[in-house]
């Protein structure tokens, strides 16, 4: 694990310092190359985003950041890349800047963009969750907003990949069939 790398994750030597619970001057003493003791103290403050070379070593791969990037991402980025479905935007679902993977807000649960299976899973029981929850005598509907909006996000990535279960071609339909027990 390199320096450099370790101070542009944070953000800078101060920040790098305020991070680790060291002075600045520690920070900046470190060399290149960053001992074992101190690279296994910053893939445990980045949550594994940054890895030792250990762990590197035995094939571990870094886990993506969902929090510092919601923290640390400009709004407009992460609106264009998910983009708005039938005029919803689809926030807080994140999609990953790769677009290799998607945090459904609802399950907080991280899917592959390409894991058809999967996705097609989620989609019945987001649906499923909707008819639970629309049923529910003091509904929230800021639940059902969510619902709504990870249904949407997960039919978006499946339509497009044409990857979509046949049971879920008009998605609207489905929607309000769920909500209103058609």
């Amino acid at each position: 694990m390199k320096k450099e790398t370790v101070i542009n994750y944070f953000g800078g030597v101060k920040e790098t310092s305020k991070a680790m619970k060291m002075h600045e001057n520690s920070v900046r003493r470190w060399k290149d190359d960053l001992p074992l003791a101190i690279q296994c103290r910053v893939e445990f403050l980045s949550r594994g985003a940054l890895l030792s070379d250990d762990s590197i070593e035995k094939g571990i791969k870094p886990k993506f950041d969902w929090e510092r990037y919601a923290n640390t991402a400009k709004y407009i980025d992460v609106i264009d890349r998910v983009g708005h479905v039938f005029g919803l935007p689809r926030i807080p679902t994140i999609i990953s800047p790769d677009g290799t993977k998607v945090l459904l807000k609802t399950s907080d649960i991280v899917y592959q963009t390409d894991d058809y299976d999967g996705l097609n899973r989620a989609l019945k029981y987001i649906l499923h969750e909707v008819k639970i929850k629309s049923k529910e005598i003091k509904h929230s509907f800021r639940d059902l907003y969510l619902l709504e909006l990870d249904f949407y996000t997960v039919w978006d990535i499946l339509a497009r990949a044409e990857q979509i279960n046949g049971a879920f071609e008009c998605p609207e339909r489905i929607l309000y069939s769920a909500i209103h027990g058609d």
